[in-house]
């Protein structure tokens, strides 16, 4: 499996493992994560004639994230498996007075790390030997949270 496919099948499993899981949109309501390979998407100009500013307003839309993005590959030696980095960013946007977004951002990344401990394997040709260390964003970036979970997977050694 090329590192590629790995973010794939990380890709949907995700979206899997949140399937009718909904929390706070923009508008108040509670829509569904969405899950993006590698970046966010580029936001949308607002096409409004009348809005001076032009301003781009889709990028709200974007919230709920998990964007799962390939970091970096190593190997220590030709006859050692190659360690595949992952890293996992969430973002959600909740402009409450209460500024307890990291809350959604912490249930989001307890939820990733449930899954994976259940079953560390992807496709059996990526094994995951260490937990996942995760993160929660300290700077204040309200209405918008964020945090992280690293993952390190290990591909299977090919016998050639």
């Amino acid at each position: 499996m090329i590192p590629e496919t790995l973010q794939t099948e990380l890709i949907k499993r995700f979206e899997k493992v949140f399937k009718g899981v909904f929390f706070k949109g923009q508008n108040g309501e509670k829509i569904p994560v969405k899950v993006y390979e590698q970046h966010l998407p580029i936001p949308k100009r607002n096409e409004n004639p009348h809005d001076e500013f032009a301003e781009e307003d889709n990028s709200l839309s974007f919230y709920p994230a998990i964007v799962v993005q390939l970091f970096e590959g190593v190997q220590e030696g030709w006859d050692t498996p190659q360690v595949i980095t992952v890293n996992v960013i969430v973002g959600v946007y909740d402009d409450s007075e209460d500024r307890s977004g990291y809350k959604d951002v912490r249930a989001i990344l307890r939820k990733l790390a449930m899954d994976l401990t259940k079953n560390r394997q992807m496709k059996k040709q990526y094994s995951l030997p260490a937990p996942p260390r995760w993160k929660v964003h300290d700077e204040d970036t309200h209405p918008f949270y964020f945090g992280a979970m690293l993952l390190e997977f290990e591909e299977a050694i090919q016998i050639l």
